[in-house]
């Protein structure tokens, strides 16, 4: 099911298929989204996002967060956004009908975060992205997609591809964080196996993500993209419906092969020349509280490397799909480059 148009205005979007090799050959997309009019620019400074989202959210949910970044800088003589891309998981949403046979592989295995990771690499170097397109790009990157993200820029410490790097809600985590990670990976198993896969209807199924967590607690924007893309007819029972993301393979991204713990060492080893900004939710509702604790000391630890670190009053690790606005309004302080007062802190 595409995005209505009513879901999508006011912008408008191209979808580009490609395809890449890691482990096996995979396919993926990006989406381009622009506004149907543009403002001129002003003399502002002209920039373009790639977008990486977290497991379980399709490139779609980060259209709320995109339409409002684009709002807040229509007619600004400070920003002016370009374009902004998002990158698919392998094995989410309409890519996932793409690698149907290839996921096999993985039912019931690990879904490494070096194969999101080389969908970026691939991205990045592709001519999909445009030369003017590749000035002044600021990645932004939730969860899981913040390894990924950082995994598609390494092992490369100078001529980076991005002038920024947003990480929001990523895990600030080395190897240490192994053991508390298997025992999340368990818990999201057995609640995984318990969800239903198959609706009579788009209403029936939203009636059980409304009443589930984390969903319950996304934005009713969020909320109408997902009813719109997040579903296909289900091929084994003929007028049902089930998720374009397998169940299965939202659980395999959780077991990662250590790829995200490895990202932290070359993160700090760039720093110097990729300006990193954390931006963070202060309510603590998915990792394991020795995940908390490691984060907090990871950070602190690299608080003067930092260009800066947000964080935002009642949003928890969902951020991007539970408070879009407020995330917008603190990516655009970053554009700015506005020094404002720190807000609480949960470090």
């Amino acid at each position: 099911m595409p995005l209505s148009d009513c879901t999508l205005h006011p912008l408008v979007s191209q979808t580009f298929h490609f395809s890449f090799v890691q482990d096996h050959q995979f396919h993926t997309t990006a989406t381009r989204y622009v506004p149907k009019a543009r403002s001129n620019e002003n003399g502002a400074v002209k920039y373009n996002f790639v977008f990486s989202n977290g497991i379980s959210l399709g490139q779609e949910t980060a259209l709320p967060l995109i339409k409002e970044l684009y709002r807040l800088t229509a007619g600004s003589k400070e920003v002016y956004i370009h374009s902004v891309w998002v990158v698919e998981r392998p094995n989410h949403g309409d890519a996932a009908k793409l690698n149907e046979e290839v996921l096999k592989h993985y039912v019931g295995k690990s879904f490494p975060g070096r194969i999101p990771g080389a969908a970026i690499r691939t991205f990045l170097a592709s001519d999909i992205l445009q030369p003017g397109e590749r000035e002044n790009l600021v990645g932004v990157a939730h969860s899981g997609g913040g390894g990924s993200m950082i995994n598609a820029l390494g092992p490369s410490k100078q001529h980076l591809p991005l002038c920024k790097l947003i990480l929001v809600e990523s895990p600030h985590i080395e190897h240490a964080a192994w053991g508390p990670l298997l025992q999340l990976y368990d818990v999201v198993k057995r609640s995984n196996s318990r969800r239903p896969t198959r609706w009579a209807s788009t209403e029936d199924a939203m009636k059980w993500f409304k009443t589930h967590i984390p969903w319950k607690n996304f934005h009713p924007d969020v909320l109408q993209v997902i009813a719109d893309t997040y579903f296909m007819p289900d091929p084994q029972y003929t007028g049902m419906i089930t998720t374009k993301t397998p169940v299965e393979q939202e659980t395999a991204c959780f077991l990662d092969d250590g790829t995200n713990l490895n990202e932290l060492p070359y993160l700090r080893s760039i720093m110097n020349i990729l300006p990193t900004h954390l931006i963070l939710g202060d309510v603590m509702d998915i990792w394991p509280k020795p995940i908390y604790k490691m984060i907090s000391e990871n950070i602190a630890e690299d608080r003067s490397k930092l260009a800066s670190i947000t964080t935002i009053v009642g949003a928890g690790h969902y951020l991007p799909v539970e408070k879009p606005r407020e995330l917008a309004r603190e990516i655009l302080r970053i554009l700015c480059n506005r020094d404002t007062a720190p807000r609480p802190s949960r470090l």
